[in-house]
């Protein structure tokens, strides 16, 4: 648990949190693993869950008009849904393993109610979500 907390701390989604509460969000997260063209995520589907990459590389493809499709790589630190933290909505694009992945799922609720006293962790949260809702767009 001890590294998965170091990976949290890493990741800008969760700097300004407490580090008891990043040992909390770590303990409530479930362990995953994803062989290569598992997919993570799916264009479309609603859920509650985020996930931070431990380990590995996934690739992100999302349409970009008809018929086109713009793909990227991620790895160790990124997150896939955070915007499934603070709300439902259908996922805005497709994750797929690309090499084994080992991330933490991370549940809307349990991380809820780690940052209910805690606003500089919701305003961090809000404020990378809107950046990049705005890259996204632009």
């Amino acid at each position: 648990m001890k590294d998965e907390v170091q990976i949290l701390k890493a990741v800008p989604l969760f700097a300004r949190m407490p580090v008891q509460k990043l040992r909390m969000l770590a303990f409530t997260s479930e362990r995953v693993h994803f062989a290569p063209g598992d997919p993570i995520a799916r264009e479309g589907e609603m859920s509650s869950v985020a996930y931070v990459i431990l380990c590995g590389e996934a690739e992100v493809s999302a349409p970009a008009g008809v018929g086109s499709t713009v793909s990227g790589l991620i790895g160790e630190r990124d997150v896939i849904g955070e915007s499934a933290l603070l709300c439902e909505r259908p996922r805005i694009a497709s994750v797929t393993a690309k090499t084994e992945v080992v991330a933490l799922r991370v549940n809307r609720d349990c991380y809820m109610r780690l940052v209910a006293d805690c606003p500089h962790s919701t305003a961090q949260t809000i404020r990378l979500l809107g950046e990049r809702m705005n890259a996204t767009l632009c």
